[in-house]
């Protein structure tokens, strides 16, 4: 497989990866605040993946599809309080189909439905940019079902949800 050409990643590379489908990829990460880290989801190559990324300059999650090489980001949320630095902090983005819900802390972030195009299968991994310290553990992929009666927008943490606002 052709891989990412910027910043630093990891990808799961075997047969089986790239044909994952309803996944949830988790990671934990201790971070200064400077740069930004995230998920490359249903990877099937650099021009054809999903990356998720936590900004903290500019505190803000967004969501960038790379089709056929054509880069589009259909969904970003500004977070108003700073991403915590310099202490662990659980990441998770949970996969069903179309759909992407993404959460800081087991706190609702964003969801994001893909209606034009979607890739539905591929790999997973992490990828970090212009993060001059940064510490990643705990990278799981476990395949799911459904999305969990708790995981949903209207059981979120209200305080962490009224706090960001969504940018489609």
């Amino acid at each position: 497989p052709v891989l990412p050409t910027n910043g630093t990643f990891v990808v799961v590379i075997n047969a089986e990866a790239f044909t994952w489908t309803d996944v949830s990829v988790r990671y934990r990460v201790n971070t200064y605040a400077y740069g930004g880290h995230g998920f490359l989801l249903r990877y099937v190559d650099d021009r054809n993946h999903y990356r998720v990324y936590y900004n903290f300059p500019s505190r803000c999650f967004w969501v960038e599809k790379r089709r056929n090489g054509v880069i589009t980001r259909p969904a970003r949320i500004s977070y108003y309080e700073p991403f915590r630095t310099s202490t662990w902090v659980d990441i998770r983005a949970d996969i069903v189909g179309n759909t992407f819900r993404f959460f800081y802390e087991n706190a609702f972030l964003l969801e994001y439905t893909d209606t034009t195009d979607p890739i539905l299968t591929g790999s997973a991994g992490i990828i970090t940019r212009q993060s001059y310290w940064m510490q990643i553990d705990d990278f799981t992929v476990e395949s799911i079902v459904s999305f969990s009666d708790t995981a949903t927008a209207a059981n979120a943490n209200i305080t962490d949800t009224a706090r960001a606002t969504l940018e489609t």
